[in-house]
């Protein structure tokens, strides 16, 4: 089973780097992380989502969902990733000096498996 994680930001450009910051600690992540997205609210309230792929659509928990919608104000971002396990404490250090509010769902394996599969752009 694994995680479903969203860290809220204060500023646009928090979950960028937060996410750079994860990126780097590929051997602390499983699976690897392109299971991550960050979601940007432009000062207008439009949201832009960058993974390493293609844009996610659906896919996400509608519960979930909303909640991060909650996150996300005019002039913020969020930080998403799928974590199946942590290998170490390096992820949730190396996230802690960006502070912002974190959300999580444990995600069962057909969610977990559309979640992934949303994150990575598959069809």
């Amino acid at each position: 089973m694994s995680d479903l994680i969203a860290i809220g930001y204060p500023e646009e450009t928090t979950a960028a780097k937060a996410a750079e910051a994860a990126r780097e600690l590929t051997g602390d992540l499983v699976p690897e992380p392109d299971a991550i997205a960050t979601l940007v609210c432009d000062k207008e309230g439009g949201v832009r989502v960058d993974t390493s792929h293609d844009p996610v659509g659906a896919g996400l928990d509608e519960s979930f969902r909303e909640h991060v919608r909650e996150l996300l104000q005019p002039g913020t971002s969020a930080l998403v990733l799928v974590v199946e396990a942590l290998k170490s404490d390096r992820l949730p250090e190396a996230l802690s000096h960006y502070g912002g509010t974190v959300l999580k769902s444990s995600l069962s394996t057909n969610a977990e498996a559309r979640v992934q599969d949303a994150l990575r752009g598959a069809a």
